[in-house]
């Protein structure tokens, strides 16, 4: 399962701050941005439901907004 959201990160450099807090506070590691789409995508792939709320925690903790993005 992939879980999909929409964030307002624009940068390389802040993608990959992001992704080493989630490795690191998270143990996710299969997680990538598309930061040429214009949602800015946030991907996860086989997250569990649990970790969902931790995930955007992370993120508003840091100023950054996100939500996912429905099926």
């Amino acid at each position: 399962m992939v879980e999909v959201f929409r964030t307002n990160v624009d940068t390389e450099e802040t993608a990959t701050f992001i992704l080493e807090l989630i490795a690191g506070q998270l143990g996710i590691l299969n997680a990538n941005f598309d930061l040429e789409d214009c949602d800015r995508i946030f991907r996860v792939a086989y997250c569990p439901r649990e970790k969902i709320p931790e995930i955007i925690e992370l993120f508003r903790s840091q100023g950054y907004l996100i939500e996912i993005l429905p099926d």
